[in-house]
């Protein structure tokens, strides 16, 4: 059998990234094989986007927060019932200290788009909320293994689930991918959660193994029918009986209930609730955490054929959806993962150096300091739209990004990226000459754009003769400092090895003489394999981008 790709682990982080390249039109096959306890389907399935007393604002939560509604719509389409059951999550702070935190978080959280109201001090019933604290709507819980299921039943009609256990030493390599028996791939996904420590392709990342326990309870009170979050979570499931929890153990990794957990839950229940309760049951599992928080997702680094999707610990509800729609964009398309999510970031000493210098993730890189959810953003060049795919996630659902380009494909090429990314509400995208930007710029913009990105030259893969010009892109310039807020930035990415470009960025060097040094801070990256400077130069080395932010920044 020949597919497209082959996810090798079935649980949560597993199934939903074979749930979502499925519904992306990709053929999938997903084995189901892992050793040990599954946690995911001892999980209780909260989904809650600020976790841990810090209560921090996840980074691209308003992108994160979207996936997860195509990611439960598309399951509820295909079963015909909820697969996120709405709740309001009503969070009490546990001491002071946590209460003043969110005073410096909650603008952010809103910022974000979450639905919050602060409560005061009173205790609410049976519940202890001494230091107050916030009630969030919009999101809820899922049931992990009632999903399991759905997807193991659909898969394995269609003879694309198997329980078997994919061993690195059980792969071939062939000239379009990988060989598995007798199926053929592009490529392998490894979505193995904790057991990923004893995969020798993995051995280079700081995979964390959390053991969690929760115990199912029955309360005797007319407690609020909602979500309640503490020192522990309570989780309303039917009539009187809820799920309480979660321990974390780092030092354990055996995913068996423990007295010593159950006795753990059991205080924290005490010291929250104003009502007697009885413990009915009790599960326990380990979650595949990462060393930095973040998880891991892509390519091996000695072989294009074998990428990995783990790592999520105990928020793989909140992230895995996008984070799958991200994966298929790298593997189907080629684009980049974020560099926070992306395993080059644990690759060996020699990988890394071995690693090409990509002036459009420097530009990106100074960008991504000053541009946040909300902002509004210009590419000036959008040429395939890789630029405006990537403005369009840092600005949000509440954030506009104005992209700009002469030639036909390079619209059309964007346009659809845009579309097939879910993106296309948050651009305007507009077929001219990028000398024109002052007429193009809505006015009330002016003084309000936080990041403009020029990527000089021809569209990658097109035609040679078609490129930016010199009198075109220093009209553009000239426009650009204008339109910035402040601490904003201009970003330009310049070819030195094209001889063509040549003219084009000494047009850039002169233009920016012109900038008062006092207004504007520049920074100048270039590849170790630039050519020569040009003449007349002095101490500039040719750039491969070139910012330019107000004051302050």
């Amino acid at each position: 059998m020949k597919v497209d790709f082959i996810v090798a682990g079935g649980g949560l982080a597993g199934s939903i990234l074979a749930w979502t390249l499925r519904k992306r039109g990709r053929s999938v096959v997903l084995f189901d094989g892992s050793p040990g306890p599954v946690c995911s389907r001892a999980a209780a399935g909260l989904y809650h986007p600020l976790t841990g007393r810090r209560l921090t604002v996840p980074r691209h939560l308003p992108d994160l927060l979207e996936a997860g509604d195509r990611f439960f719509e598309s399951v509820e389409a295909v079963t015909g019932t909820p697969c996120l059951h709405r709740l309001a999550i009503r969070r009490s702070f546990v001491d002071r200290a946590m209460a003043e935190t969110w005073a410096e978080r909650r603008a952010n959280a809103r910022a974000a788009g979450l639905d919050l109201r602060d409560f005061a001090s009173e205790p609410d019933g049976l519940t202890s909320s001494p230091f107050g604290g916030y009630e969030l709507r919009g999101c809820g819980w899922m049931d992990p293994a009632a999903f399991l299921k759905t997807v193991a039943e659909i898969l394995g009609r269609e003879g694309r689930y198997g329980n078997q256990i994919i061993k690195p030493d059980r792969l071939e390599s062939c000239r379009d991918g990988v060989i598995c028996g007798e199926i053929q791939a592009r490529a392998v996904i490894f979505a193995e959660g904790h057991v990923a420590r004893d995969n020798p392709l993995w051995k280079h990342l700081p995979l964390k193994p959390n053991h969690g326990e929760i115990l199912e309870i029955r309360i005797e009170g007319d407690i609020r029918p909602c979500i309640h979050l503490g020192e522990l979570f309570l989780i309303p499931r039917d009539d009187q009986n809820w799920l309480a929890g979660a321990t974390h153990d780092w030092t354990v990794d055996h995913g068996k209930p423990t007295p010593a957990g159950r006795r753990e839950i059991e205080n924290k229940l005490k010291a929250f609730l104003r009502c007697p309760f009885q413990v009915v049951g009790h599960r326990a599992g380990v979650r595949p955490a990462s060393g930095d928080t973040m998880p891991f997702l892509g390519r091996h680094h000695e072989n294009a054929a074998i990428w990995i999707f783990n790592g999520f610990g105990s928020r793989t509800l909140l992230m895995a959806p996008w984070c799958a729609e991200k994966l298929d964009q790298a593997l189907t398309a080629g684009e980049s993962l974020p560099e926070e999510l992306d395993i080059h970031r644990f690759e060996p000493v020699e990988a890394v150096q071995a690693k090409p210098f990509r002036a459009t993730r420097a530009a990106q890189d100074r960008i991504a300091e000053v541009l946040c959810p909300g902002d509004l953003a210009i590419d000036a060049t959008a040429g395939r739209g890789h630029d405006t795919i990537w403005l369009a996630e840092r600005v949000g659902p509440a954030g506009r990004v104005l992209a700009i380009d002469i030639q036909p494909r390079a619209i059309e090429d964007t346009g659809l990226r845009l579309r097939k990314a879910g993106l296309a509400g948050r651009v305007n995208l507009v077929r001219a000459n990028h000398a024109d930007l002052a007429g193009l710029v809505p006015p009330d913009w002016s003084g309000q754009v936080a990041a403009i990105l020029f990527n000089l030259g021809s569209l990658p893969h097109g035609d040679r003769n078609i490129r930016t010009r010199p009198e075109s892109t220093l009209k553009a310039l000239e426009t650009a400092p204008r339109l910035l807020k402040a601490n904003g930035r201009i970003t330009i990415v310049l070819n030195p090895g094209d001889p063509a470009g040549r003219h084009e960025e000494q047009i850039v060097r002169s233009w920016m003489m012109t900038l008062s040094p006092d207004r504007f801070a520049f920074e100048e990256v270039h590849s170790p394999d630039a050519p020569p400077p040009l003449p007349g130069a002095g101490h500039h080395h040719p750039p491969d981008f070139r910012s330019a932010p107000l004051p302050g920044s």
